[in-house]
């Protein structure tokens, strides 16, 4: 049977006054700071969506790792039953996601969010760390190495932990993570068809010229800091349209954080490159 652990679901507040950006990634050196006027709610807010702080609770309960989906019935609805192949009684979607009481590895369930995985009901704005330590957590549990000897097991935890990677990835950056909120709620980009300010166009090929130009790392530093100041804006207004039910602002928002994510993304290929 599969160890107990702990399962953090997330709160948020309702509306958020102050998002402090706190060091992007592990390749940056300073820490940014943005200020949002709202309410009396004071959350710490990072540009992978990050939400900690006093307005966001968490509630840890003890639980068996089979249970780590509690919140479905609250946050996305009921899933599908399923019968367990081994011992053929119905398994509960909640307590029994992805084990069997009995003891073995189940299928996944063909209607399940990838906000059901890791216990998060279906927000845009989520805490990555706790993200994180599920995801960890459900692989070493998991992980087809585990069943190598169990050949009747090893394609379902196959199955599983490939289906764990894609949403956890998809969960875990912003952009993709607002787009398959967007899927969720019946909803997609256009890229085709959207509009592109052709001046936020311009703005951006700027940037990108002063990266393809860039010879050290301070010019890298300063590009880095203005970008992220801009990626930390776009999570803020997404994280607001979202709680507005404002679909079409969330769509504007995202096409452009796609461009800043973009430039992110460059900028941490320099510092890999200068690290050797």
């Amino acid at each position: 049977m599969a160890a107990p652990m702990k399962v953090v679901p997330l709160t948020l507040a309702p509306r958020l006054i102050t998002y402090r950006l706190q060091p992007f990634t592990h390749f940056s050196r300073k820490k940014h700071h943005l200020s949002v006027a709202g309410t009396n709610y004071n959350t710490k807010y990072d540009v992978n969506g990050m939400v900690s702080g006093s307005d966001a609770r968490f509630t840890p309960n003890q639980c068996q790792f089979s249970a780590r989906v509690q919140l479905i019935r609250c946050h996305s609805g009921l899933l599908k039953e399923r019968k367990c192949w081994k011992c053929g009684s119905e398994t509960n979607n909640v307590s029994e996601l992805f084990f069997c009481n009995c003891g073995v590895i189940q299928s996944i369930p063909s209607d399940i969010s990838y906000f059901q995985v890791f216990g998060f009901k279906p927000d845009f704005c989520l805490d990555t760390e706790v993200l994180s330590k599920s995801y960890k957590e459900l692989q070493r549990n998991i992980h087809p190495d585990k069943y190598n000897q169990r050949s009747e097991e090893l394609e379902l935890a196959a199955e599983q932990s490939s289906f764990i990677n894609k949403a956890y990835f998809t969960l875990l950056k912003p952009y993709s993570r607002g787009l398959y909120l967007l899927e969720f709620l019946g909803e997609k980009i256009d890229e085709e068809t959207a509009h592109i300010d052709q001046e936020f166009l311009l703005h951006i090929m700027e940037i990108n010229e002063k990266l393809s130009e860039a010879t050290d790392m301070k010019q890298i530093e300063k590009i880095e800091e203005e970008n992220n100041v801009k990626l930390i804006k776009c999570v803020a207004e997404l994280n607001e349209s979202f709680n507005k039910g404002d679909i079409q602002q969330a769509k504007a928002t995202l096409i452009r954080l796609k461009y800043f994510e973009n430039i992110d993304d460059k900028v941490k290929a320099f510092y890999r490159r200068s690290m050797g």
